[in-house]
């Protein structure tokens, strides 16, 4: 199906762990196009029963794809899912020597330099290999992969990534390939939320959406989001549940910010995103297709004010009784927030334990825990003196399972120097 179609992939076995809306479609594509027997994995049983239909063999676990297949293809939602494959009864526990991990899902860079460095300790090896693009691409095999492997990895699993890949491009070594995949994200975000805007200004101006739209496309703001998330889902205002949702999108956002923050760079822009992004989940759109943002934007800029019944109710708990400390739950997700209570001293390392002891509060009333955590924003007021916040985070979180964070430096009102938004399990 592709110029790699000449190098047929040399793995007789492959396993592959994730059926959900991008890994099912490309699991087929594996069983149509590698000639290799499959044997695949997940906790739901519809995907299962469908791709056993068509060939796939069905594992009872993550032990038994990994102890009976040469390689292994992950195609899982965030970090906090692959460390729960790799971890316990999985594949750091299971893998033999010479066998080959990879990871199609957007993670975070430290976590996957961590996992390879496991893996080669034990004579395995483990590639990061984000893919990018839509279901619909996802389902006709065009996807683009962006890999961070050594030339000799990449060279040996190229011809299987081509079963369900047009482009695959060697970005570097291991991580590389979450690096451009995450700023990939980055930018599509922050081109999105342009496009959303330009929208909510052209309709009370009399230009149509879809006529600007259109327009764009034909001079240089053309772009995929413009010809995809703008005229698929903002112009038609398509924003389905089971696509990449809001919260997912906020989760990719967090690795990006991770990452200018150890390098010492502030992204205004990226940092407006995620602002964007945690107003829209906080006015109950975070399971839906993250273009919906733009239902969010009103006419002077902010979120638009829905009527009472369209509002998920937030609800202050018996003692978080200040400003913008309150939970939200929907569905299987906590989002809380918090700030430090009265009296507020002046130390920011104080406020942060003391807002972090908050967070530990209202998940337990709303029935999860810290150690459920799947991502964290903390704003602070001054951004150069974060180390105290961190102190205090490094102090507080579930260290078997550290969620993906990050800090951004904001206008708070005042005493307050911090605030934690945190999105968590039931």
């Amino acid at each position: 199906m592709s110029s790699a179609g000449d190098r047929m992939p040399a793995y007789k076995t492959v396993g592959f762990i994730g059926l959900g809306v991008m890994g099912e479609p490309i699991c087929r594509n594996l069983i149509k196009n590698s000639g290799a027997r499959l044997i695949a994995f997940d906790l739901s049983p519809e995907p299962l029963a469908r791709l056993r239909a068509e060939g796939a063999e069905i594992a009872g676990s993550v032990a038994d794809v990994v102890g009976s297949s040469d390689i292994v293809l992950l195609c899982l939602p965030s970090a906090r899912h692959a460390r729960a494959v790799f971890e316990g009864d999985g594949i750091l526990k299971h893998i033999r020597e010479g066998q080959v991990v990879v990871d199609l899902g957007t993670s975070s860079v430290q976590q996957t330099r961590d996992f390879a460095a496991q893996l080669q300790a034990r004579g395995a090896c483990w590639a990061d290999a984000p893919i990018a693009r839509t279901r619909q691409a996802a389902q006709d095999g065009t996807l683009s992969v962006m890999v961070g492997a050594s030339p000799e990895l990449f060279a040996a699993i190229e011809p299987l990534i081509r079963c369900f890949a047009t482009d695959v491009t060697l970005c570097g070594g291991t991580g590389a390939g979450q690096v451009t995949k995450i700023l990939n994200n980055m930018v599509l975000f922050q081109t999105v939320n342009a496009l959303a805007e330009a929208v909510a200004v052209a309709k009370p101006n009399g230009v149509d959406p879809a006529l600007l739209l259109d327009t764009l496309s034909k001079g240089s703001a053309d772009s995929f989001a413009l010809r995809n998330h703008g005229m698929k889902a903002i112009v038609p205002e398509n924003f389905p549940e089971r696509a990449f949702s809001t919260e997912y999108a906020l989760k990719d956002l967090s690795y990006a910010l991770e990452l200018a923050d150890d390098a010492g760079v502030r992204i205004r822009g990226a940092e407006l995103i995620g602002q964007v992004l945690q107003e829209a989940i906080d006015e109950g759109s975070g399971a839906a297709y993250f273009p919906v943002i733009a239902k969010h934007i009103g006419q002077a800029g902010g979120c638009t004010v829905q009527p009472e019944s369209a509002k998920i109710a937030i609800d202050r708990f018996a003692g978080l009784t200040p400003t913008r400390s309150r939970a939200v739950v929907h569905g299987d997700l906590v989002v809380t927030v918090a700030v430090a209570p009265d009296p507020v001293t002046s130390s920011l390392y104080e406020q942060s334990v003391k807002a972090l002891a908050r967070i530990d509060e209202s998940l337990a009333l709303c029935g999860s825990h810290k150690s459920r955590i799947l991502s964290a924003v903390i704003y602070v007021a001054d951004i150069r003196r974060k180390d105290e916040m961190n102190r205090a985070w490094e102090e507080w979180v579930d260290r078997k399972n550290p969620p993906m964070r990050a800090c951004l430096g904001v206008d708070l009102e005042p005493p307050h120097l911090v605030e934690i938004v945190v999105t968590a399990g039931k």
